[in-house]
Order: C-alpha cells, then structure tokens, then sequence
C-alpha cells in the first residue's frame, strides 16, 4: 500500500513539473478569420499567431534555404 502511495504521489509531482516546463506556449485560442486576425503578442518568440481552422495558433519562425 506503502509503495502505490509512493508511486502516485511521484507520478502526480513529475506530471505536474511537466506541464509547467511545457507551459510556456500559451493553452487558450482566440479566434480568427485570417492571419491578421492573431494578434503580434500572442505567441513568445521565435514563433507567431497563425490562423489555422479560425483559431490563432503558434508556429515556429523557420528559414529555409533551397539546395
């Protein structure tokens, strides 16, 4: 009984420093109807709003170079 306490209070603190690392993208959508529609502080870089199915959603800012 001992050892299930142990491992679902581990498991319960672990899942809870995880979901803080990967807090930083941001969990609520706003709504949209084109790119211009995401606001310029909506993402942290090097990403920004996109519109994707009429909800803002981040991206990441990627160069691409053609070989």
């Amino acid at each position: 009984m001992v050892v299930i306490l142990k491992f679902v209070s581990t498991l319960i603190l672990f899942l809870s420093f995880l979901s803080i690392a990967t807090g930083a993208r941001r969990i609520r959508r706003l709504n949209c109807n084109s790119d211009d529609g995401c606001p310029n502080n909506y993402c942290t870089p090097p990403h920004f709003g996109k519109c994707v199915s009429k909800q803002c959603v981040c991206m990441k800012l990627a160069w691409y170079t053609k070989p």
